[in-house]
């Protein structure tokens, strides 16, 4: 079953090659972008880019925050190898360059908070993480 995403854009293009080939290889419904400009094209699948300001504005389904163990603000507490992938959700990420602050929360908070396991590497480039998510979800 698809899953909706979402992530944040520093620029217009921020990411356009990594996000199109992320989410052409995986089941998503819907992007929902904070920072998106009609710039920003995902023209190599079938996702539908949908614009909002913060995580209040996103649907009323279980949201699944993506966050590194050792974020100062949004410390993730279940390793995605332990986690049981809701069937419909939101996986929430930062952008490319920045993690995620209070401001793109707003008052909404995360059902889920995930972080995804590794020896040295702390945090990750935001569409490596929902791509690592997803593979998990729909093929581990």
């Amino acid at each position: 079953m698809p899953c909706d995403i979402s992530f944040h854009l520093e620029e217009p293009n921020d990411g356009f090659n990594q996000w199109n080939v992320g989410l052409s290889h995986n089941l998503v419904r819907n992007a929902y972008i904070r920072n998106y400009t009609p710039r920003f094209k995902i023209n190599r699948s079938k996702v539908k880019p949908i614009s909002i300001k913060t995580a209040e504005d996103l649907p009323d389904i279980p949201l699944v925050l993506l966050s590194p163990k050792t974020s100062p603000e949004f410390p993730g507490k279940i390793s995605l190898f332990e986690f049981e992938h809701p069937e419909e959700c939101i996986y929430f990420v930062g952008s490319n360059r920045m993690p995620l602050n209070v401001k793109q929360m707003g008052n909404r908070k995360p059902d889920h908070s995930v972080y995804i396991p590794t020896e040295t590497v702390h945090s990750m480039y935001s569409w490596t993480a929902i791509t690592i998510a997803l593979y998990h979800r729909n093929y581990w």
